[in-house]
């Protein structure tokens, strides 16, 4: 008792005889400590002592950070995201104006993962492309190494490339006077070939203009329609495996 006694004189709180004690104080190591108590003939008579330590509130507090902290980066990098979805939504929106606009080459896919069909869209020449990762198997092997037009009427966007229900089989288009070429690839390059379907153009020299012609696909694999976008006019096109069978049919 004398021990705390002393203790209480310590945290600037004496004894009294006869009297209630209930002290609160702070002591070491960071603890808040109670004490009820009677003082009977100068002796104190124990009945309750508590101590907490204070760490157990900034653990509270520390606690309660880690979520601000992890609510308030969540957020920083959900803003973060939406930028930068935004900032490649109008990169990629860009580069399609500026491919619309400029495009002398165009790559077109294959089915085959290695191979694609390059093309100079103002003379109608084409090239196919093969790559590897390992680099062992890469080469351009040009399906027509001449140009389609006279050389001052090459223009860019001209020719364009639409793929057909055989993967090894496109047709090219000149978008200005409505030619069509069926160009045959292979991955044996002898056997590659390009075919008019229409050896003459669909109007007249001094009518062409950029993007007049364009060709849409139908539920018929082997037939396209081909559309003259000022006139209205319409042909239906019609490829196949045997070269002497494709035609182009004009829709009265």
């Amino acid at each position: 008792m004398e021990r705390m006694n002393n203790f209480l004189t310590i945290m600037g709180r004496r004894a009294i005889k006869d009297e209630y004690i209930c002290f609160i104080g702070r002591g070491m190591f960071d603890l808040t400590v109670e004490v009820r108590g009677i003082c009977l003939g100068g002796e104190l008579i124990l009945c309750y002592a508590s101590a907490k330590n204070q760490n157990s509130k900034m653990k509270n507090k520390f606690a309660n950070m880690k979520k601000y902290i992890i609510i308030v980066t969540s957020l920083l990098m959900t803003i973060s995201l939406f930028a930068q979805i935004q900032t490649e939504n109008y990169q990629n929106g860009l580069n399609q104006r500026i491919e619309n606009c400029i495009r002398t080459y165009r790559l077109f896919p294959t089915i085959n993962v290695q191979y694609f069909i390059k093309l100079n869209t103002r003379t109608g020449q084409m090239w196919q492309i093969e790559f590897d990762e390992k680099e062992t198997n890469q080469s351009e092997i040009p399906l027509n190494s001449l140009s389609l037009v006279e050389k001052q009427k090459e223009v860019d966007n001209r020719f364009t490339l639409y793929p057909t229900e055989n993967p090894w089989t496109f047709l090219l288009l000149d978008q200005m006077n409505g030619k069509i070429w069926q160009a045959q690839w292979d991955m044996k390059p002898k056997k590659t070939e390009i075919l008019a379907l229409n050896s003459l153009p669909l109007i007249e020299e001094q009518k062409e203009v950029d993007n007049r012609f364009t060709l849409y696909s139908t539920q018929n694999s082997w037939n396209f329609l081909l559309l003259d976008k000022i006139n209205g006019k319409i042909w239906q096109v019609r490829w196949s495996m045997k070269s002497e069978k494709g035609e182009i049919i004009p829709i009265q």
